[in-house]
């Protein structure tokens, strides 16, 4: 597995600590990894260079921008990131649960600490990868989106809209060919209506010319070949119930 990590802390000495820790400890794991310290969440945000991160070790208390602002900028756009407090205390931890972190490292760290967690994430990763993914391009970078997530995608304006479980919508900037282009091959994917695909493992049931989807969206279906998408979409909910 090659990770790519960032660790955000103003602190001099805990920022070399960390970094040190880290790359000697993944190394121990034979995880390949390359590790980047940041000064301050802005140094962060402004590195173009930086690409894409695996997982993000913040410093909670930091001048400026604080790592639970840092997370949730980050968040508007990688919702797989896995992100690793590192704070003095535990007080921050209600703040921080809208933006989803995977642990806390609370200073002074002992080494045993952070390989539990470097183990821990390893581990969920491990499992993570084993569920297909798509990246697609957003206006401030990129992010990859678990196939197994979206209900619907559609085009708009030029651009691509993906709806997910929980009614999050992620909006593309990929159009709806390339998008399309990237699920080609996933049978579970269909298209049902001029710029519209559904996940067939989402559909709640099909109501005359309608698509019931998770979530109450309503598909309608396309009407030239409305009763074999139908038939189609019917056929899979039947193969899917099955499986289970």
């Amino acid at each position: 597995m090659d990770l790519h990590v960032a660790i955000v802390d103003d602190m001099d000495a805990d920022r070399s600590r960390l970094l040190e820790d880290v790359r000697t400890l993944l190394a121990q794991k034979q995880c390949a990894c390359n590790v980047v310290a940041y000064t301050s969440a802005e140094e962060f945000l402004e590195d173009s260079a930086r690409g894409k991160v695996d997982i993000a070790f913040l410093d909670v208390r930091m001048g400026g921008m604080n790592g639970i602002q840092l997370a949730t900028r980050l968040r508007e756009f990688d919702t797989s990131l896995v992100i690793v407090f590192v704070t003095s205390s535990r007080e921050y931890a209600l703040d921080a649960f809208p933006v989803h972190p995977f642990d806390y490292l609370v200073k002074p760290y002992t080494k045993e600490r952070l390989s539990t967690v470097l183990s821990d994430i390893l581990a969920a990763l491990s499992m993570r990868d084993a569920r297909k993914t798509i990246r697609v391009d957003i206006p401030y970078g990129s992010m990859e989106v678990l196939l197994d997530r979206v209900i619907v995608i559609e085009a708009r304006s030029h651009s691509s809209v993906l709806t997910l479980e929980g009614g999050k919508e992620i909006r593309s900037t990929l159009s709806f060919a390339q998008i399309n282009a990237l699920i080609s091959g996933e049978p579970q994917f269909l298209v049902i209506n001029r710029g519209v695909v559904i996940n067939m493992d989402r559909v709640v049931n099909v109501k005359g010319a309608t698509a019931v989807m998770e979530g109450g969206l309503r598909m309608p279906l396309r009407k030239r070949d409305r009763s074999e998408l139908a038939r189609t979409i019917t056929q899979h909910m039947i193969s899917r119930t099955g499986r289970r």
